[in-house]
C-alpha cells in the first residue's frame, strides 16, 4: 500500500475511528469475507479503504490490486450490506493530457464505475493521489474522505484537485436534414 495504510490508520484513529487493516494479498472473495466478517464483529462497517493501486508498479496493477479489488467487490456484492468503498491509487486518470497515465493504472477505474450500477447498496469513490510521501498522502486522503462534495473521481496533481463532470452541450442550431452538394 506505499506505506500509506499505518499513517492512514493513525489518522482515523485520532478523529475516532477503529480501522481493520487487511494484508495486501488477499485475492479471493473467500478471503476478503472473513476480513469482512470480522470487521463486522467490531462494530458497523460503513466505509472501505482500499488502497492497493498506492506504491504499484504499473506492469502488476493488475496482479497486485485489481483482483483483489475484484475479489473484494465479490465479497461485498454476496453481502448486500450498504458501504461506501474507497478505491486508492496514484496515476489512474489522465487529467492534463501532459502526464501520460499507465494504461494498466486504468484497470482501476474499472470497479468505480461498475459496481455502483450493479450493486446499489455499493457507493464507490476513486481518488488518484500521487504517493510521494505516506503522511502527506494519508492527510489528503482523509480530508477528501471527509469532503462533504463527496466527488465519485477525484485526482490531484500539482497541488491541484482535479474532478470528473460532465455539462450539458447546448445545440443552438439546426442541422439540415438532407447534405448540401452531391452525395
Amino acid at each position: 500500500t506505499g506505506g500509506i495504510a499505518e499513517p492512514l490508520a493513525a489518522r482515523l484513529r485520532e478523529t475516532g475511528g477503529e480501522p481493520l487493516i487487511a494484508p495486501p494479498d488477499i485475492t479471493t472473495a473467500q478471503g476478503w469475507t472473513g476480513v469482512l466478517d470480522q470487521a463486522r464483529a467490531q462494530g458497523q462497517l460503513r466505509r472501505i479503504i482500499h488502497a492497493g493501486g498506492i506504491g504499484v508498479d504499473p506492469a502488476a496493477i493488475r496482479s497486485q490490486a485489481l483482483e483483489g479489488l475484484l475479489a473484494l467487490g465479490q465479497a461485498l456484492s454476496a453481502s448486500q450490506a450498504p458501504v461506501e468503498l474507497v478505491i486508492v491509487g496514484e496515476n489512474i486518470q489522465d487529467v492534463a493530457s501532459d502526464d501520460p497515465v499507465p494504461a494498466q493504472s486504468a484497470l482501476l477505474l474499472a470497479p468505480a464505475l461498475v459496481l455502483p450500477p450493479e450493486c446499489p447498496w455499493i457507493s464507490c469513490r476513486l481518488i488518484d493521489v500521487p504517493a510521494d510521501d505516506p503522511v502527506r498522502t494519508a492527510d489528503r486522503l482523509l480530508a477528501e474522505i471527509h469532503d462533504p462534495r463527496g466527488d465519485r473521481l477525484v485526482a490531484y496533481r500539482r497541488h491541484r484537485r482535479w474532478v470528473r463532470d460532465f455539462q450539458p452541450l447546448e445545440i443552438t442550431s439546426r442541422v439540415s436534414a438532407t447534405a448540401p452538394g452531391p452525395l
